[in-house]
């Protein structure tokens, strides 16, 4: 793990707290507007490989196949193993990555989804799409260009309309990446 690298979890955008939309409808009081979570994976919900008994945090899933950086065994990122305790666990998911996430049918890609909260946030788990995802075919991206992921986030809005009959505010979509050349284009473009 790189010293200098501070852990997602830990970004201030993502704070470590109860979720304030689930405590509103354990309440019964009303919700507040669907948010959508969007995230990187080889770095961001994924960890080096055979760093998972030096990284806190993590966890190293056997069996299965993480293809990035020259592959290995796929390990959860603290992020990943922890997302359900942040404020993004009120929030729907989605992935939009440069790489292929282990490719079509990958016990990497089932691992994910599982990450992702399996059929809790978005039912059953649906086919991953290509880059640029322009006609709004999944919320699952991979093979996108670098500095280009943005381009992605309108059909991903476009699936959970039309797929989950749910309308997410572009002023309430974030995006989380280990690059910063993928999170600068999302400035100005009214997604955070």
């Amino acid at each position: 793990p790189d010293p200098n690298h501070r852990s997602l979890l830990h970004h201030p955008m993502l704070p470590v707290l109860a979720s304030p939309a689930l405590a509103a409808g354990a309440l019964g009081a009303a919700l507040p507007p669907p948010c959508l979570c969007i995230f990187d994976v080889d770095r961001t919900l994924t960890a080096q490989q055979g760093s998972a008994g030096r990284c806190a945090g993590t966890e190293e899933q056997g069996g299965v196949v993480d293809t990035a950086y020259g592959g290995g065994t796929l390990v959860l990122s603290d992020l990943a193993v922890n997302l359900h305790t942040t404020i993004c666990a009120a929030c729907r998911f989605a992935i939009i990555s440069a790489g292929p996430a282990g490719g079509e049918g990958s016990l990497e890609r089932t691992a994910l989804w599982r990450v992702l909260g399996g059929g809790a946030k978005a039912g059953t788990m649906p086919a991953w799409t290509a880059w640029p995802n322009r006609d709004g075919r999944s919320p699952f991206v991979v093979t996108a260009p670098e500095g280009r992921k943005q381009e992605a986030v309108p059909g991903i809005l476009r699936w959970y309309e039309r797929e989950r009959r749910t309308s997410i505010d572009a002023s309430a979509v974030y995006f989380f990446d280990d690059k910063p050349n993928n999170v600068r284009p999302f400035v100005g473009s009214g997604y955070h």
